[in-house]
């Protein structure tokens, strides 16, 4: 640690980032035996959470962040407390910025946080969700063509191949009208017909974004249960619509996601010990009824132990 530390005050940026990451995979292996490490290391972080520039600065100040989340874990809730604040408040400067890397870094910062304050993440909520649902609403093919047009409403058009130019250029061929540059026809593409939407679905990092949020939109969730559920309806409408994603790494967070939202509405229900059968003997039942019965019509059963859970589970079926 102490040769990280002269590294931290000296080296170049793409050094000082690789030992940044160095240092967090080494608390994240050490985990409370980092305790000895943890404040000298942190109070280093700092300048880097500050980085304001581009490229390098970006890079390191994102790595620094994800590092400061590793460092929480490993030395837990309560020797982390006194930085919680300042360093929540970064990370939501990060959420508001234009780099795509630094609101990647925040949501796994979040992350991180409402799995080790549970309840007391609670209050920042209101911030943080709203944020994580406007990255998964974001477009991810721009338009920028000419004139403002779009890709799809472009003509046809005929394409010469780069390696054709130099010759072109280098010959008096366009000088006159006599003199017309000439394209041969094998080197002619007609795009017409080719599917122009498949050609700009790549995995931008826009797409890794939005991997992240939909997947750490589950563990906040999980961490803060019931305070969550304002923000249910609208989480589990943004997660839906990103199964159908073309990006693997999208529709695996969003099923996941889904399923951490199934399991935690029925945590939160306060569900009865489940016992072997399925026709079991309840004295709300009415004749000929069975206890799943009573579960999917339970609203007039106000005295009927069953009915927490089935409303929390009719709840989840209406979204």
């Amino acid at each position: 640690m102490n040769h990280f530390s002269g590294l931290l005050d000296s080296a170049p940026l793409k050094v000082k980032a690789v030992v940044v990451g160095a240092i967090g995979s080494a608390a994240h292996a050490s985990g409370p035996k980092f305790l000895p490490y943890f404040q000298g290391t942190i109070q280093r972080m700092v300048p880097f959470l500050q980085l304001t520039g581009e490229g390098e600065e970006e890079e390191l100040r994102g790595i620094a962040m994800d590092a400061c989340g590793t460092f929480a874990e490993a030395v837990g809730a309560e020797v982390f407390r006194p930085y919680f604040e300042d360093l929540m408040k970064n990370a939501y400067s990060c959420v508001t910025s234009s780099s795509s890397r630094l609101r990647e870094c925040a949501f796994l910062f979040f992350g991180v946080m409402a799995r080790l304050y549970g309840d007391g993440f609670a209050p920042y909520l209101a911030s943080v969700v709203p944020a994580f649902l406007q990255s998964i609403a974001q477009d991810e093919i721009g338009e920028e063509l000419p004139l403002g047009a779009s890709f799809n409403s472009c003509p046809p058009k005929l394409y010469l191949r780069l390696a054709d130019l130099p010759g072109l250029l280098n010959s008096d061929a366009g000088t006159s009208s006599d003199n017309a540059i000439q394209i041969p026809s094998e080197r002619i593409i007609d795009i017409d017909g080719m599917d122009t939407g498949q050609l700009m679905k790549v995995n931008s990092a826009i797409a890794i974004e939005k991997e992240i949020a939909v997947d750490t939109l589950g563990d906040l969730f999980v961490a803060t249960k019931g305070h969550f559920l304002t923000y249910i309806e609208p989480s589990t409408i943004a997660v839906v619509k990103s199964v159908g994603h073309y990006y693997e790494g999208i529709r695996k967070s969003a099923i996941t996601t889904l399923i951490k939202f199934i399991v935690t509405f029925y945590e939160i229900g306060d569900p009865p010990q489940w016992t072997t059968g399925f026709n079991q003997v309840c004295d709300q039942l009415d004749s000929g009824e069975t206890l799943a019965d009573c579960r999917l019509d339970c609203s007039s059963r106000t005295k009927c132990p069953e009915a927490p859970a089935a409303c929390n589970a009719r709840a989840l079926r209406s979204i």
